[in-house]
C-alpha cells in the first residue's frame, strides 16, 4: 500500500482523484473502492485514504483493456 499513487486533492466539498490502470470488472461492479494519497509530502505508510467512487460519475471513463 506504501507504493499507491492514485492521488485525492480536496477542492471545495468535492475530492477529484486521478488514477490510471486502475483494473476491474466494469460489467460486474456499479461502484469500486480506490486507495487514494491525500497528502503527497507525507511519509509513503501515511496519508492513505480509501474511498468508494460510483463508476457512473462524470469525468469517469472506462475503457477496455
Amino acid at each position: 500500500m506504501a507504493a499507491a499513487r492514485t492521488r485525492a486533492v480536496r477542492e471545495g466539498k468535492e475530492w477529484v482523484i486521478t488514477a490510471r490502470n486502475v483494473h476491474h470488472r466494469r460489467h460486474l461492479n456499479t461502484h469500486v473502492f480506490m486507495l487514494t494519497r491525500t497528502e503527497p509530502d507525507a511519509p509513503s505508510t501515511t496519508a492513505l485514504t480509501t474511498a468508494v467512487v460510483p463508476l457512473k460519475q462524470p469525468g469517469i471513463e472506462v475503457r477496455g483493456i
